[in-house]
């Protein structure tokens, strides 16, 4: 039983550290927006960004030509 236990705290404390870990991807810029997902000149860019801001409940999304992120927003550009 000992190490059952030993099994599952080891088990919830790495679980944590990950989502730590993602959760320190995101950036909120100096405005407030979420920024996450890298924007990719011809494969993401303004068009597909926007459209999964939106989808995710944001006004809209730009790409952050500084930190070259999607940055998902509320307020209007």
């Amino acid at each position: 039983k000992p190490s059952i236990t030993f099994f599952f705290v080891i088990t919830l404390v790495t679980s944590l550290s990950s989502y730590n870990t993602l959760a320190a991807s995101v950036i909120n810029s100096a405005n407030g927006d979420v920024c996450d997902v890298p924007c990719v000149p011809g494969k993401y860019e303004l068009f597909e960004c926007a459209h999964d801001c939106m989808v995710d409940g944001f006004s809209t999304g730009y790409c952050d030509k500084k930190s070259q992120k999607c940055c998902c927003t509320n307020r209007g550009i």
